[in-house]
């Protein structure tokens, strides 16, 4: 027969491991360290900094936002490499991380210091942007089958203004020129801001532009939007037909931002991170969402990010590797 003592020492055996499992479900419970590869105000770091003060009151823990610049973003994941796989250490992925880094490294003869695809789970997105091309006034066109046929006609003359070797903007110039069969000279500068004055000078024809950053010189006619590339007109310009509807399907630039993990981080921490990201984006009562201009930020789940990414690896890898892109 049981006694009371026995009894209470068996009840007490058999609560321990469902009391462990709620502790080790509890979470986070500790500073968590943030790490962006790019330099404090820029158009990754900004949005990141915003969700992590609601991330931050929403968990009652502080949130360091910790900026490791250079080698394309290399740095900050080897970083998060080195960091346990326990959810306190998470990195912001862009598409030089996780998805054009190693393909660029690659052409070089160079070893990439991670497999994007094993090593790293994205998690949950900040948010995901469009890229509109544009042209000067001066070129005399206004759609972008003028500017094609003007191409056709003047192959390797007009030009197109990149903000670097192996950028985003270089890459879908590239893709442009395959799918359009065309031939312009892709200038490289030294990031966006020089772009624009190429442009708004005349030194270039045309570019890839963040949509919102170019509001005021399309509103000024300064330039000529022809088409924007992304799955579906952006609200910035409703009237801006897509590259898909103008017969070029594959002209998709969709630039991202998301926070990831170490593989091997538990579950439940993977979903608590999601959901938080989600909803403190959303906003709510007294929270209004966190939405930037000709940006967007679909609730993925886990596995949809990560099949977004692993397609946008497929598409990009083809591109760099067949033009030969190097870094």
């Amino acid at each position: 027969m049981l006694t009371r003592r026995r009894l209470a020492t068996l009840a007490s055996a058999l609560t321990l491991p469902a009391a462990a499992a709620r502790a080790e479900e509890r979470w986070p419970t500790k500073l968590l360290r943030v790490l962006v590869g790019s330099a404090p105000g820029s158009s990754v770091d900004a949005p990141v900094r915003a969700v992590c003060q609601r991330l931050s009151e929403r968990f009652g823990v502080s949130i360091v936002v910790e900026n490791k610049v250079g080698a394309a973003g290399t740095i900050a994941a080897t970083e998060a490499l080195r960091a346990p796989a326990d959810g306190y250490t998470l990195l912001i992925g862009t598409n030089g991380e996780l998805v054009n880094g190693e393909f660029l490294w690659r052409n070089s003869g160079r070893s990439f210091p991670y497999d994007p695809a094993k090593d790293f789970v994205p998690v949950a997105l900040v948010q995901r942007g469009a890229g509109m091309l544009v042209a000067r006034p001066g070129l005399g066109i206004t759609s972008l089958a003028e500017l094609i046929a003007k191409a056709k006609a003047n192959p390797g003359k007009l030009t197109i203004g990149s903000g670097g070797v192996g950028s985003t903007v270089h890459l879908v110039a590239e893709l442009f020129n395959r799918e359009a069969v065309i031939d312009t000279l892709i200038v490289h500068f030294r990031g966006s801001p020089q772009t624009l004055m190429a442009l708004r000078s005349g030194d270039i024809d045309m570019m890839f532009a963040t949509p919102f950053e170019i509001i005021d010189f399309v509103k000024q006619k300064d330039m000529i939007p022809l088409a924007v590339s992304h799955t579906q007109r952006i609200p910035l310009y409703p009237d801006v037909p897509t590259f898909a509807e103008l017969g070029l399907p594959k002209v998709i630039n969709l630039p991202f931002v998301t926070f990831c993990v170490r593989s091997g981080t538990p579950d439940h921490v993977v979903r608590a991170l999601n959901q938080a990201v989600i909803e403190e984006i959303a906003g709510g009562p007294g929270k209004p969402p966190l939405t930037s201009p000709g940006r967007e930020s679909p609730p993925l789940t886990p596995e949809q990010l990560a099949a977004f990414i692993t397609h946008e690896r497929e598409r990009w890898a083809d591109i760099i590797l067949k033009a030969k892109i190097a870094t």
